[in-house]
């Protein structure tokens, strides 16, 4: 089966190198769908809507933003030429989740859509836009910190405490989950008003420099991270 061939248009900027890559069904559908996670759908600005592909150096990598959250999926693959595309996130899950076996995926120069077909022959032809222009939010370097837990760990903290974010939008200071360091602990916090629900564990290498007022993970964040260690994913 074939979806209709795209309408050939005028190739936007971003989108002027060839490319064809293959990779694992598994991988690339699972990468999509934690993309979609984080993908804003209400369309303030279209791209958002949208995830970046970049293959280069056998690398495939998948990006997606909302602008207060940002995910990078990689995933190797057989690769022929390098490039990037932005793709319409929901349409390639769903396209990508009908598929089985390895995935080709292919840009031909000059051309605005991107070529997806499977090891029994089924293909599509997915409209696309130039990379160009992908938003992409900064990380404010006064922040920045890194520590690691095992995967067990945070599923241990998360479990306890996610059920307690607020999920009401005008108080956005509660929509998340609260991390801060005192003494040698460290401290997960989450609240809706009326219930409350806070998790201690001794406090990882390199906790130790996060602001004294702590910071707040996002709870889409949260939803993300959640989904990728109940999947296997070792550290985090």
């Amino acid at each position: 089966m074939s979806a209709s061939a795209a309408q050939k248009l005028s190739p936007p900027a971003g989108l002027q190198q060839e490319f064809r890559a293959v990779c694992p069904q598994a991988d690339l559908r699972r990468a999509l769908f934690l993309a979609n996670m984080v993908c804003e759908r209400r369309k303030t600005l279209p791209m958002l809507a949208y995830v970046r592909l970049t293959l280069a150096d056998g690398i495939l990598s998948i990006d997606s933003t909302d602008m207060d959250n940002a995910l990078t999926s990689t995933i190797a693959a057989l690769s022929f030429g390098a490039g990037s595309v932005a793709a319409p996130a929901v349409k390639m899950l769903r396209i990508i989740s009908r598929l089985s076996g390895p995935i080709e995926l292919e840009i031909m120069p000059n051309d605005t859509a991107l070529t997806i077909r499977d090891g029994n022959g089924t293909t599509f032809s997915l409209s696309c836009q130039g990379s160009d222009d992908y938003p992409w939010p900064g990380l404010p370097t006064e922040y920045a910190l890194g520590f690691l837990l095992t995967t067990e760990e945070c599923l241990t903290l998360l479990r306890r405490i996610r059920h307690c974010i607020s999920t009401e939008e005008t108080r956005y200071y509660l929509n998340g989950v609260h991390l801060s360091v005192a003494g040698n602990m460290l401290r997960a916090t989450a609240t809706d008003g009326h219930r409350l629900a806070r998790v201690k564990m001794p406090a990882p290498a390199g906790a130790g420099s996060m602001p004294a007022a702590g910071v707040i993970i996002p709870q889409k964040t949260i939803g993300v991270l959640f989904e990728m260690l109940r999947r296997g994913d070792d550290l985090v």
